[in-house]
């Protein structure tokens, strides 16, 4: 459902700065400190990214935390589809990972993990009745943190479904 070619929003935290209030929920409006980006993002390692993100450095405790969102559409037949073969989703990162859907935790890697970044890091099954998805607009927010003196962070998701559907209604990304 979702490919490489979609423009993601992120934003970067140095250190231990706070996160925008509200960032996770459907009706935050990124501002002009939010950039554009395509997945897979990221810095060093072995991966070629099509979007960098800023180093970890010394100061700041030298630790980031980047925020990144995208809103994709789906319509009442698009739900029902799911309610038979839910959704698989794909999350790469390094350091590590929280993954919501409409506002709903999907994922919640351990606070302090510290794992190298592979495709895929986590696997997550959606399910339409798990009620995360809904009919219009569906927000995917996702918090990736990457330790002090890290040499490389990485981010990348993909959405699945492996059944066949027809779009009806709505567009991939949401307008």
């Amino acid at each position: 459902l979702l490919s490489n070619n979609l423009s993601w929003k992120f934003f970067t935290i140095m250190g231990t700065g706070p996160a925008p209030t509200g960032w996770q929920s459907v009706g935050f409006v990124e501002n002009s400190s939010w950039l554009p980006g395509q997945v897979p993002m990221g810095y060093g390692g072995d991966h070629i990214y099509r979007t960098a993100l800023a180093a970890a450095g010394t100061g700041l405790g030298g630790s980031r935390t980047y925020l990144f969102r995208f809103t994709f559409c789906l319509s009442p037949s698009d739900l029902a589809t799911f309610a038979t073969t839910p959704l698989t989703l794909y999350v790469m990162s390094d350091d590590r990972a929280s993954v919501w859907i409409n506002e709903r935790p999907l994922l919640a890697e351990a606070p302090g993990l510290d794992h190298e970044s592979i495709y895929w890091n986590n696997v997550v099954s959606v399910a339409a009745t798990s009620g995360a998805l809904q009919v219009g607009n569906n927000t995917i927010a996702v918090e990736v943190t990457n330790g002090a003196g890290s040499s490389d962070a990485a981010f990348d998701l993909d959405l699945r479904y492996t059944g066949t559907m027809g779009r009806t209604g709505c567009i991939n990304p949401a307008t």
